[in-house]
Protein backbone atom coordinates (compact mmCIF):
# COMPACT_ATOMS: atom_id res chain seq x y z
CA UNK A 1 0.00 0.00 0.00
CA UNK A 2 2.82 2.39 0.74
CA UNK A 3 4.17 2.88 -2.81
CA UNK A 4 0.74 2.65 -4.48
CA UNK A 5 -1.36 4.79 -2.16
CA UNK A 6 0.30 6.20 0.92
CA UNK A 7 3.37 7.78 -0.69
CA UNK A 8 1.43 9.54 -3.50
CA UNK A 9 -0.90 10.92 -0.81
CA UNK A 10 2.03 12.11 1.28
CA UNK A 11 1.31 9.66 4.10
CA UNK A 12 4.89 8.95 5.08
CA UNK A 13 4.57 6.77 8.16
CA UNK A 14 1.28 4.86 8.23
CA UNK A 15 1.00 2.58 11.24
CA UNK A 16 -0.75 -0.75 10.76
CA UNK A 17 -1.12 -3.67 13.12
CA UNK A 18 1.03 -6.62 12.10
CA UNK A 19 1.07 -10.33 12.78
CA UNK A 20 3.77 -11.86 14.99
CA UNK A 21 5.68 -12.52 11.74
CA UNK A 22 5.59 -8.81 10.84
CA UNK A 23 2.98 -9.07 8.07
CA UNK A 24 0.41 -6.26 7.91
CA UNK A 25 -3.03 -7.47 8.90
CA UNK A 26 -4.58 -5.45 6.07
CA UNK A 27 -8.12 -5.88 7.35
CA UNK A 28 -7.84 -3.70 10.45
CA UNK A 29 -5.57 -1.73 12.70
CA UNK A 30 -4.59 1.07 10.31
CA UNK A 31 -3.84 4.27 12.20
CA UNK A 32 -4.32 7.50 10.24
CA UNK A 33 -5.17 11.03 11.24
CA UNK A 34 -8.37 12.72 10.07
CA UNK A 35 -6.66 14.50 7.16
CA UNK A 36 -5.21 11.21 5.91
CA UNK A 37 -8.59 9.49 6.26
CA UNK A 38 -10.31 12.18 4.21
CA UNK A 39 -7.63 12.09 1.52
CA UNK A 40 -8.16 8.35 1.06
CA UNK A 41 -11.89 9.06 0.99
CA UNK A 42 -11.31 11.68 -1.70
CA UNK A 43 -9.45 9.10 -3.80
CA UNK A 44 -12.48 6.82 -3.43
CA UNK A 45 -14.90 9.63 -4.28
CA UNK A 46 -12.87 10.50 -7.38
CA UNK A 47 -12.88 6.96 -8.74
CA UNK A 48 -9.33 6.17 -7.67
CA UNK A 49 -7.75 9.40 -8.96
CA UNK A 50 -5.41 11.68 -7.02
CA UNK A 51 -3.98 14.77 -8.69
CA UNK A 52 -4.48 13.22 -12.12
CA UNK A 53 -2.84 9.91 -11.21
CA UNK A 54 -4.90 6.70 -11.10
CA UNK A 55 -3.93 5.22 -7.73
CA UNK A 56 -6.70 2.63 -7.52
CA UNK A 57 -8.33 1.06 -10.58
CA UNK A 58 -11.77 2.63 -11.03
CA UNK A 59 -13.47 -0.70 -11.81
CA UNK A 60 -12.07 -2.30 -8.67
CA UNK A 61 -13.09 0.67 -6.53
CA UNK A 62 -16.63 0.61 -7.91
CA UNK A 63 -16.91 -3.08 -7.04
CA UNK A 64 -15.27 -2.64 -3.62
CA UNK A 65 -17.69 0.12 -2.64
CA UNK A 66 -20.80 -1.79 -3.76
CA UNK A 67 -22.62 -4.36 -1.62
CA UNK A 68 -21.00 -7.76 -1.99
CA UNK A 69 -22.78 -9.36 0.95
CA UNK A 70 -25.63 -8.75 3.34
CA UNK A 71 -24.39 -7.23 6.57
CA UNK A 72 -26.00 -7.47 9.97
CA UNK A 73 -23.57 -5.97 12.45
CA UNK A 74 -24.55 -7.28 15.87
CA UNK A 75 -21.76 -5.90 18.06
CA UNK A 76 -24.26 -3.88 20.07
CA UNK A 77 -27.40 -5.17 21.79
CA UNK A 78 -29.57 -2.83 19.72
CA UNK A 79 -29.71 -2.90 15.91
CA UNK A 80 -27.29 -0.60 14.15
CA UNK A 81 -29.26 0.44 11.05
CA UNK A 82 -26.27 1.82 9.16
CA UNK A 83 -24.51 -1.51 9.56
CA UNK A 84 -27.29 -3.32 7.69
CA UNK A 85 -26.93 -1.74 4.25
CA UNK A 86 -24.48 -4.28 2.89
CA UNK A 87 -20.75 -4.78 2.88
CA UNK A 88 -18.25 -4.39 0.05
CA UNK A 89 -14.53 -5.09 0.18
CA UNK A 90 -13.86 -3.59 3.62
CA UNK A 91 -16.45 -0.86 3.00
CA UNK A 92 -19.81 -0.61 4.77
CA UNK A 93 -22.79 0.69 2.80
CA UNK A 94 -24.77 3.41 4.55
CA UNK A 95 -28.43 2.65 5.09
CA UNK A 96 -29.58 6.14 6.17
CA UNK A 97 -27.80 8.35 3.62
CA UNK A 98 -26.56 6.90 0.32
CA UNK A 99 -22.84 6.29 0.28
CA UNK A 100 -20.28 4.08 1.97
CA UNK A 101 -17.59 4.23 4.58
CA UNK A 102 -14.45 2.77 5.98
CA UNK A 103 -15.19 1.98 9.60
CA UNK A 104 -12.87 1.61 12.55
CA UNK A 105 -13.92 0.76 16.06
CA UNK A 106 -15.00 3.50 18.39
CA UNK A 107 -15.75 6.15 15.81
CA UNK A 108 -12.91 6.11 13.32
CA UNK A 109 -14.83 6.87 10.15
CA UNK A 110 -14.15 7.75 6.52
CA UNK A 111 -17.61 8.49 5.10
CA UNK A 112 -17.95 8.96 1.34
CA UNK A 113 -21.15 10.69 0.18
CA UNK A 114 -21.17 10.84 -3.64
CA UNK A 115 -24.53 12.63 -3.92
CA UNK A 116 -23.02 15.55 -1.98
CA UNK A 117 -19.54 15.21 -3.57
CA UNK A 118 -18.26 15.02 0.00
CA UNK A 119 -16.04 13.06 2.33
CA UNK A 120 -16.39 13.24 6.11
CA UNK A 121 -13.52 12.07 8.29
CA UNK A 122 -14.01 11.38 11.98
CA UNK A 123 -11.48 10.42 14.65
CA UNK A 124 -13.43 9.79 17.84
CA UNK A 125 -13.34 7.49 20.80
CA UNK A 126 -16.91 6.47 21.43
CA UNK A 127 -18.43 2.98 21.39
CA UNK A 128 -21.74 4.32 20.02
CA UNK A 129 -20.91 3.83 16.35
CA UNK A 130 -24.49 4.40 15.16
CA UNK A 131 -24.77 7.51 17.35
CA UNK A 132 -21.72 8.99 15.65
CA UNK A 133 -23.26 8.34 12.23
CA UNK A 134 -26.59 9.77 13.38
CA UNK A 135 -24.77 12.95 14.44
CA UNK A 136 -23.40 13.27 10.88
CA UNK A 137 -26.81 12.60 9.32
CA UNK A 138 -28.54 15.08 11.64
CA UNK A 139 -25.81 17.74 11.85
CA UNK A 140 -23.85 17.77 8.60
CA UNK A 141 -26.28 16.56 5.93
CA UNK A 142 -28.77 19.41 6.60
CA UNK A 143 -25.92 21.90 6.12
CA UNK A 144 -25.04 20.32 2.77
CA UNK A 145 -28.68 20.49 1.72
CA UNK A 146 -29.17 24.08 2.89
CA UNK A 147 -26.12 25.08 0.85
CA UNK A 148 -27.45 23.31 -2.22
CA UNK A 149 -24.60 20.82 -2.18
Amino acid sequence: MKPRLFTPLGIMNPQWFTSPLGTSLGCSGLHLDTKELTEIGQVCLDGGLWKGQQLVPADYLKEATSPQSIARYQYHKTPQKDFCGGYGYFFWMNETVPGYRGFGNFGQEMIVLPQYNAVVGIAAFDPDDQGILDAVWEGIIPVFESQGI
